[in-house]
């Protein structure tokens, strides 16, 4: 059905039976971008679901009028911890606290995520 080898991965680890534990934290840390942001701001975000899916979940539930991109993701045994890694990685270019976009060049937001990969 898919004839690109990120979205067959894709599909493939969004099917695993998440009930198992040690699934349960299975996921993705992702960043997005809107391209209504004029600065290099990203959001850096984890979910249980695809990254695809978030991103369109993302561009439904807000008031940008465009939709956010998918820029970049990594698939991680435990999205939360990932997720806290990366915006500890990340935490001098918060632009609010309470949110989680981030202005950082994009190498420093990819070099984040690949260290919370690790995790």
């Amino acid at each position: 059905m898919w004839n690109n080898p990120i979205m067959q991965s894709i599909v493939m680890l969004d099917s695993f039976d998440k009930r198992r534990r040690e699934y349960k934290r299975l996921g993705w840390v992702y960043a997005a971008r809107n391209p209504c942001f004029a600065d290099a701001v990203f959001k850096v975000g984890q979910t249980k679901v695809s990254p695809v899916m978030r991103v369109e979940q993302l561009s439904g539930s807000t008031s940008v009028y465009r939709r956010f991109e998918l820029v970049y993701f990594v698939h991680v045994s435990d999205r939360d911890l990932a997720e806290g890694h990366a915006h500890q990685a990340l935490a001098a270019t918060r632009i609010n606290p309470a949110k989680e976009f981030f202005e950082a060049p994009l190498t420093t937001v990819i070099a984040a995520l690949d260290e919370a990969a690790r995790y």
